[in-house]
């Protein structure tokens, strides 16, 4: 399948004293996948050693033995058969949360990059290479297996974040590039698809938020089989990882319950998750540490509450005023047990659950500059407050994001949010087709088109 990512992994190959390369990433998002296609593609079968220590744990003696990267490399030629060439040849270590030393190993590649003595290229990825590293038990944090006594190589390494098919790329996969480039093009335009792009292009949304991105339920649908079988194999594994990587079995059971809440939460009017609705006692000091292992490990995305919509949103976060979505929205609609024979059988709340998760999950994956969490606004306390779906940092300020379901696009929010700090740009996502308010300056965004919001976020999108 394309993906975007390619293309960092290309500049990253091409980049001079180059540092090692991690890809993080959940499970079943395409990062293995993509890597050995694009080292197969463009660096040839002959300039590409893989080695997975998930299958084969016997390697990971060499790393036990030596840091070094030339009895590393010297050791891999020989246990592979294969010349490792400077410059040439790619290493890819895959899985490489199964060997902390390995990780540990890629400062001194870096090193040996920095004072001349080698050029080794080397990629690495794995599934939970940000969590361990991030998180400690006295500060909170969930006690994890594995990983105490490793060293993360802290500055020595190029970090590149991967996440399941945006709905560009699904449409890639489905052979609508086309269509896919009439958008991007209507967009740039602020010109409206013509009615029959517009359907189609809808059709396919509504395809995208049953099956979600992730590669393989993707493949599975394209060939005609149960993407759900899929489905809840990846969710069936999220859970082993929660089982293999978390020490203690009382974290192991509020963290599954952590998880399990999210979906339940979203279907709430108010989605803002309550540590309550995991278990009637439940206090945020017990579960904190559940729901940052969940979005360090990328299965879930946190979404947090800022104050002030003209200040740096960073700066007026409310810590425990947040919303929880899932990596992906077609796990979303697996939990839920939407399908497209009963979609319209459900009430607006449920449409917005999955539609909120869909474009939390699109603003996600624009930039690598999130850090793993976004931002919405309300006005105040009171419960009909005005409430600002998604909040943005750009080159413009802060910018709003209404998220509506359907055809409705009325929005008392949005107009408050204008009127006390006028941005420069405002967006509104439905249904309908795309428009531009030149007087309020508001862009009316059809929900299938959520990823041309890459232009705005990466400072490439003019507001006139």
């Amino acid at each position: 399948m394309r993906r975007k990512f390619t293309q960092e992994l290309i500049n990253w190959c091409e980049s001079g004293a180059r540092k090692p390369l991690v890809v993080y990433g959940a499970r079943q998002v395409g990062k293995t996948y993509g890597i050995t296609d694009f080292a197969k593609e463009y660096c040839g079968l002959g300039n590409f050693v893989e080695v997975d220590f998930e299958r084969n744990k016997t390697i990971n003696r060499i790393f036990k033995r030596t840091l070094d990267p030339l009895e590393i490399v010297r050791y891999l030629e020989g246990y592979y058969d294969v010349k490792i060439k400077q410059n040439e040849t790619l290493i890819f270590f895959d899985e490489i949360q199964r060997c902390p030393e390995a990780l540990n190993s890629l400062k001194y590649f870096a090193q040996d990059i920095e004072r001349g003595k080698s050029h080794y290229r080397v990629i690495c990825a794995g599934s939970l290479l940000g969590v361990s590293y991030r998180l400690n038990p006295e500060d909170g944090g969930l006690s994890t297996a594995e990983w105490e006594d490793a060293t993360y190589p802290v500055g020595k390494d190029r970090q590149l974040f991967v996440y399941p098919l945006d709905f560009e790329e699904y449409l890639w996969a489905n052979n609508k590039t086309l269509l896919a480039d009439i958008i991007r093009d209507c967009y740039d335009k602020n010109q409206s698809l013509d009615e029959m792009s517009h359907q189609e292009a809808l059709d396919y949304y509504h395809r995208y938020l049953i099956i979600g991105g992730m590669p393989e339920a993707v493949k599975s649908d394209l060939q005609g089989d149960d993407y759900k079988d899929i489905q809840r194999t990846i969710l069936n594994g999220y859970e082993l990882d929660i089982t293999r990587y978390i020490r203690s079995k009382s974290d192991k059971e509020k963290t599954k319950l952590t998880y399990a809440a999210i979906p339940r939460q979203l279907g709430k009017e108010n989605k803002r998750f309550f540590y309550a609705g995991v278990q009637p006692e439940a206090r945020g000091r017990d579960y904190r540490g559940s729901v940052q292992w969940l979005c360090d490990a990328r299965m879930a995305i946190a979404c947090l509450r800022s104050q002030i919509g003209s200040e740096p949103l960073v700066s007026t976060e409310i810590p425990n005023f947040f919303k929880l979505y899932l990596n992906d929205v077609g796990l979303l609609s697996y939990i839920l047990g939407a399908k497209e024979a009963n979609y319209d059988a459900f009430e607006h709340r449920f449409h917005g659950a999955l539609t909120e998760n869909y474009i939390a999950q699109s603003l996600i994956t624009k930039s690598q500059d999130f850090s793993g969490r976004l931002h919405y606004w309300v006005a105040g306390e009171n419960s009909r407050s005005a409430e600002i779906d998604f909040l943005i940092t750009t080159d413009y300020g802060n910018v709003p994001i209404e998220v509506k379901s359907g055809l409705n696009t009325a929005s008392k929010s949005l107009n408050s949010f204008i009127k006390i700090y006028r941005p420069q740009i405002s967006y509104r996502l439905s249904q309908k087709n795309l428009g531009f308010d030149p007087e309020r300056r508001i862009k009316s965004v059809p929900l299938y088109a959520a990823f041309c919001l890459s232009e705005i976020i990466n400072g490439r999108e003019k507001t006139h």
